[in-house]
């Protein structure tokens, strides 16, 4: 007798183990199907939900959690097609400006930089990153060697589609770029090759005549100010290939001038 209810309850156990899996994985599979039709019928919302998560951890100051969080959500959208993207655009935005203006005790320059990455190299429209690049320069941040690289990167590649917009906040990141050059302190070999490039690419589509030549007196004025395109006295920007092209390029640019003077 005992020996059958032993083996009753045995099985009693298994069947209730088994009807318990059943339902759980039902249950998982009806979460599923419910986030693929949410998903179907918004786009937004794979991101909606991992940005609530989020949105607790600022809300707890939670500095790694952020940092981890985010690291990861950067990288997903990094590997994200444009298409899928375009959709998303002004909410992925928002994301990316609450990344970057984060207060801080909670930023974490690295996602800063990728955020600012993914405005400018991902999103179909340019006009996001000129958009905040003002805002940027106005922050704590925008003395950050890495930062200052990423929005003369950012400005370089928006010459040519909107050159207006561009020095509109330029001159500020020109100011950061200065502060580094005089005191020569570290992270200043990580702006150079940036600005360099900006340089170049503005002299190239002005050559070009792909870009109006409207900044001569500011391009002058950084000449002067960096001693570029004025000498063959060596410097910095003599150092590389590209910064040799540069001295040669502006010292052109600036004999142009000379030139329609006369």
């Amino acid at each position: 007798m005992k020996r059958s209810i032993i083996v009753f309850g045995v099985l009693f156990s298994a069947l209730f183990f088994t009807f318990s899996q059943t339902n759980t994985t039902q249950q998982q599979d009806s979460t599923q199907n419910e986030n693929k039709k949410s998903e179907a019928s918004d786009p937004t919302h794979w991101l909606k939900t991992r940005l609530k998560a989020r949105e607790a951890m600022v809300d707890r100051a939670n500095r790694n959690a952020l940092r981890v969080a985010d690291e990861e959500l950067l990288s997903d959208i990094e590997r994200t097609n444009g298409d899928t993207l375009k959709k998303i655009e002004p909410i992925l935005y928002r994301y990316l400006c609450s990344v970057v203006f984060l207060p801080e005790n909670l930023n974490y320059i690295p996602n800063v930089t990728s955020a600012l990455d993914i405005m400018i190299k991902k999103l179909s429209d340019k006009s996001y990153f000129l958009s905040i690049a003002g805002d940027v320069n106005s922050y704590p941040i925008a003395r950050n060697p890495f930062v200052i690289s990423k929005l003369l990167e950012g400005y370089r590649l928006s010459l040519e589609s909107n050159s207006d917009e561009v020095f509109k906040s330029f001159e500020k990141c020109y100011r950061n770029v200065i502060y580094y050059r005089i005191n020569k302190v570290y992270g200043y070999d990580f702006i150079i090759p940036d600005f360099i490039a900006f340089l170049n690419e503005y002299i190239t589509l002005v050559g070009q005549g792909k870009i109006k030549d409207q900044e001569r007196i500011m391009i002058s004025h950084i000449s002067f100010d960096m001693q570029i395109g004025r000498g063959k006295k060596a410097n910095e920007f003599t150092k590389t290939k590209e910064g040799d092209e540069l001295n040669q390029s502006m010292f052109e640019y600036l004999s142009k001038d000379k030139k329609e003077s006369k």
